[in-house]
């Protein structure tokens, strides 16, 4: 499967617990949301990997955006 193959099934369960909690707060009437999900310690990544992660969370956050 690789790392790209794992890091996309571990941003995909993410996505998936992420999104129903963001749905629990909306249906709450919770305006605003604040997620620490980038741990410190990944920044000692490479920048290429880093980029990678961080490119990685803008595309789930666009499509859960996209379905709302």
């Amino acid at each position: 499967m690789g790392l790209k193959g794992l890091l996309n099934n571990f941003v995909t369960m993410q996505t998936i617990s992420f999104a129903q909690v963001l749905e629990w707060c909306f249906d709450l009437g919770i305006p605003e949301v604040t997620v620490y999900a980038f741990s410190i310690e990944n920044f000692k990544r490479s920048k290429e990997e880093v980029d990678g992660l961080m490119e990685l969370a803008k595309q789930k956050f666009d499509r859960l955006m996209e379905e709302k």
